[in-house]
């Protein structure tokens, strides 16, 4: 699997028909958006690449085989909050640690107090060969505002403005990551020689053509804006949080509903037309100002 074809033509994706189990090979094995090329993500350590290899390569009759028989996996993610993308993101993940050959899933949305104050909450601690890592996980979709510098973090936004790649990277850095190394959280823990990672996926959107060393360019998406809209009477919308395998130019589904401009008042949205990659649709006044 490389840069340029990424996920749409591994031979295992391609021969899914359940939309969650594709949905989570996605989010397992889809090429990460960024790299640490940036002076604020060189420090930053992304999940080993080499390890998703090695999933990818050993679970070939896992995914097969769960994609046969997926009740079990429909039946765990049957939770209200899995309406959101990032929740259903830890859940597909959380199934998958509880579920694959090998990996043994010791904590998960677990808060660590010490002495009745709370120092933080870590997504997943899990042990793989005898490696105890642990992950926060995170899924986003960001449109690049081009009135701003393409090597600043924060101009690349989410569809409703209430979220950027700069606050988010920041918060991993200085909060999400570093409480796993305190001598109090190892203590509550009872672990040792902890790894921590960031296990991020999602897509990034352009309007125009960029060059960035940081930024994964044969992985970037497009958008366009309402006004440079000439037809979409065959766009689908995308509904959330069915955006990840969605990405595939070969998955139109019925989690869709008919284009209407309607739905863009207040955010940008994912839509997709029949053979084509999926695209957002920018609300001409985007980004908001008060995002």
């Amino acid at each position: 699997m490389n840069d340029e074809n990424d996920i749409d033509h591994d031979n295992i994706f391609l021969k899914l028909h359940d939309k969650s189990v594709k949905d989570l090979y996605w989010l397992l094995f889809s090429k990460c958006p960024i790299n640490n090329q940036h002076p604020e993500l060189s420090e930053i350590p992304f999940f080993p690449s080499e390890i998703l290899e090695e999933w990818r390569t050993i679970g070939c009759d896992y995914f097969l085989n769960l994609d046969r028989y997926p009740n079990d996996l429909h039946e765990f993610l049957k939770r209200p909050k899995n309406s959101r993308l990032g929740f259903y993101a830890e859940g597909l993940l959380s199934f998958f640690f509880q579920t694959f050959s090998g990996i043994e899933l010791l904590i998960q949305n677990h808060q660590i107090i010490h002495k009745k104050k709370t120092l933080g909450e870590v997504d997943f601690i899990i042990r793989w060969k005898e490696r105890v890592l642990h992950i926060e996980c995170a899924i986003k979709f960001y449109l690049f505002d081009h009135s701003k510098s393409i090597n600043d973090l924060h101009s690349w936004i989410g569809p409703a403005c209430k979220d950027d790649l700069g606050r988010k990277i920041k918060k991993v850095r200085e909060h999400q990551l570093p409480i796993i190394n305190s001598a109090k959280c190892k203590d509550v823990l009872g672990l040792k020689n902890i790894e921590s990672y960031l296990f991020l996926k999602g897509k990034l959107f352009v309007n125009q053509k960029v060059s960035c060393d940081w930024v994964n360019i044969n992985l970037l998406g497009r958008y366009d804006y309402l006004r440079d809209l000439r037809e979409h009477s065959g766009l689908k919308v995308l509904i959330k949080p069915f955006w990840m395998s969605s990405q595939s130019e070969n998955n139109i589904d019925t989690n869709k509903k008919s284009f209407d401009t309607k739905y863009l008042l207040k955010r940008a949205e994912l839509v997709q037309e029949k053979g084509a990659k999926p695209f957002f649709i920018a609300p001409n006044d985007w980004p908001f100002l008060n995002g």
